[in-house]
């Protein structure tokens, strides 16, 4: 395990999504009463929808100041934003739509058209609303090929350094996606990657598995020595490690 990545095992499917959801009330608790604002870059996929049908209801809807709190999306594919695979489609069905926040405290990737300046103006807007472009919480997932946000193996945006957004064409799916940098989501207090399932069972034991050669996965990039990612995984997703490992 590199001291750049933390995993914490809380239980089976639904402990853990509620250790998570739990979490993250405690983090827009704490930045609500330290600065009066809470910014937290959302993720697509199944795992963290799971969560957000979760969070984004009773009795966790009723514990977080949501007028306070500033939605941002870590990744986002180049579709219209009711096209069903977009990802700030998935959060709002999920039951953000139904949450008393500002309108304008959600910030969607625009990446339907021209996403390079789309790319652009996202950073530009990280840069003008978080201090020092830093987000409070950065909740992640991870694929079975082991990227996350959208920052695949063989895309040029695993080697990206200077920029915090990036439009960034993903040769396995021949398509493009927008997403924030690793060393955007690096800057955040606090970076939780959710693994729920037996599919992720493989990949999680590549990265924590002591006596594994580490993989050169891009996920592996996530955390900093002085802020470690926190990667939190069911039973089943870690399945293959054992006590040692953790």
């Amino acid at each position: 395990m590199s001291k750049r990545q933390k995993l914490f095992i809380p239980g089976n499917r639904l402990t853990t999504i509620a250790y998570t959801a739990d979490l993250f009330v405690q983090k827009a608790q704490e930045a609500v009463a330290a600065k009066g604002a809470f910014f937290v870059a959302l993720s697509g996929g199944s795992t963290p929808r799971s969560l957000y049908e979760r969070l984004f209801h009773s009795p966790y809807k009723e514990r977080v100041a949501w007028d306070k709190v500033h939605f941002f999306w870590s990744d986002e594919r180049s579709v219209p934003p009711d096209q069903e695979k977009s990802n700030y489609r998935m959060a709002l069905k999920a039951g953000l739509q139904d949450l008393p926040i500002p309108p304008a405290q959600v910030h969607r990737m625009k990446a339907e058209e021209n996403i390079e300046e789309g790319a652009k103006q996202y950073e530009e807007l990280l840069a003008r609303l978080l201090p020092e472009s830093a987000f409070d919480l950065v909740l992640l997932g991870m694929g079975e090929d082991g990227h996350t946000a959208s920052l695949f193996d063989g895309s040029l945006g695993v080697k990206e350094r200077k920029r915090l957004v990036i439009a960034n064409w993903i040769p396995s799916l021949k398509t493009w996606r927008m997403s924030l940098t690793f060393p955007c989501i690096r800057k955040a207090a606090l970076t939780v990657v959710l693994i729920l399932g037996e599919r992720k069972k493989e990949a999680l034991s590549d990265l924590f598995k002591k006596d594994k050669k580490k993989p050169s996965y891009p996920i592996a990039q996530l955390g900093t020595p002085s802020r470690p990612a926190l990667f939190i995984a069911d039973q089943e997703a870690s399945s293959l490690l054992t006590n040692a490992d953790v």
